[in-house]
């Protein structure tokens, strides 16, 4: 129940860490004004190219998520995220899908795009034309490889 004085760019860099050594995984947070965009600059490897992807898509998902990875209390949690998030950004937070091992983001739109498109799949008489002609396209090829 201790009152923390900290800085969004202290925040920034303690919530985005590598899985097991919590090593930093921004080096820099760059922001040219009060209320301005945030650029972090972070390390060239695959896992740190994910998380950033995953900000990019959704900031509010991510940082509630990792928020809750890192057993930040939920009233603590909320005052982090308004301080560093748009509104919509904190109120649409709950309802991304994270996942911890790929750094990977799923937002509500994109989950509700996928279950209309998988009930589309379930409709009787459905014929994926796209994946049909892709199939086609590789005989094609490799009929051709086989006759050159």
């Amino acid at each position: 129940g201790q009152e923390i004085t900290t800085t969004g760019r202290q925040i920034l860099m303690s919530l985005f860490t590598f899985e097991g050594t919590n090593k930093a995984m921004v080096s820099e947070v760059h922001q040219a004004g009060r209320g301005e965009p945030v650029a972090l600059v972070h390390f060239n490897n695959d896992e740190a190219e994910q998380m950033m992807a995953s900000v990019s898509k959704h900031p509010g998902g991510v940082v509630h998520n990792l928020l809750k990875k890192k057993q930040f209390p939920a009233a603590g949690a909320v005052k982090v995220m308004k301080k560093i998030l748009t509104s919509q950004m904190c109120s649409e937070a709950t309802q991304c899908e994270w996942d911890p091992e790929t750094y990977s983001i799923t937002t509500k739109e994109e989950q509700e795009a996928k279950e209309r498109n998988d009930s589309m799949r379930d409709v009787k008489g459905f014929r994926d034309i796209v994946a049909e002609l892709k199939a086609f396209e590789k005989k094609e090829v490799k009929a051709k490889v086989q006759a050159g």
